[in-house]
């Protein structure tokens, strides 16, 4: 019997993009509203803002309908065409295919923003702090590894389901207290006696790793508050994500 595994994560490969745009993204609506609960943290920062890892921007038209001028990052081409006929109608829209890694505008933008990131790491970070300009600022979205944990520490899921000769067995582990992500999917193809294994291992970056990065990158103050600009409590075990905000001073 023939074993294959393989990521489930293929950003950038286009039968991946085209399929993820089904099922990766949060509905538009609540992608809206977080959009314009954000206005209240842009405040005064200037007009030029730089979105990573934007997706579909089916969001942005929150922002350039507020007169910003919004440029879209984003590893994928798929994404990246969908994102320019999304807000075709915005002259103060621009995308670019681009890996966050090799960013390399130079204080450019007033205001940085990365939603509904997987992992961050320094080159990222220092890229980011250089595409800003003085008084700029980094907007990042961070899960809060405090969430639930006095409800449940350890979450683990498995079923399995039969569709035309093939077995799908599914695992998904997420352990609170690590933030560390396992999700397996299994294909049992009886036609054709072949087993394929696709799968998803990721780690979320702590609160204090993130804060790290961003001082070491050179932001002079972080600050951390809700989507709406209210201050967080790191220890709030209520709310499922909130913002970490570096200022370059």
């Amino acid at each position: 019997m023939k074993i294959n595994r393989e990521s489930m994560l293929r950003y950038g490969e286009k039968d991946f993009d085209e399929d993820y745009i089904n099922w990766g993204f949060d509905e538009e609506n609540e992608q809206i509203f977080i959009a314009s609960q954000m206005l209240s943290v842009f405040q005064s920062s200037g007009k030029d803002i730089i979105d990573l890892a934007c997706g579909l921007s089916r969001y942005h038209k929150v922002w350039l309908c507020k007169d910003y001028n919004v440029t879209g990052v984003d590893l994928s081409e798929t994404f990246i065409e969908q994102s320019a006929y999304n807000n075709r109608d915005f002259p103060n829209a621009n995308y670019l295919v681009q890996d966050i890694n090799s960013l390399d505008f130079k204080e450019q933008f007033d205001i940085a923003t990365w939603i509904d990131p997987i992992e961050i790491t320094a080159k990222p970070v220092r890229n980011i702090f250089n595409s800003l300009r003085s008084g700029g600022m980094f907007i990042y979205e961070m899960w809060n590894e405090n969430f639930g944990k006095q409800k449940q520490r350890y979450t683990f899921n498995k079923t399995w389901t039969l569709e035309g000769g093939i077995y799908k067995l599914i695992r998904h582990e997420y352990n609170h207290a690590t933030s560390t992500i396992e999700h397996e999917e299994t294909y049992i193809n009886t036609n054709t006696a072949e087993i394929t294994i696709k799968y998803i291992d990721s780690k979320t970056v702590n609160t204090h790793c993130t804060r790290e990065l961003l001082l070491a990158a050179g932001f002079g103050r972080i600050e951390m508050t809700t989507w709406d600009g209210k201050p967080f409590d790191p220890i709030d075990d209520t709310t499922e994500r909130f913002l970490m905000i570096g200022y370059k001073d």
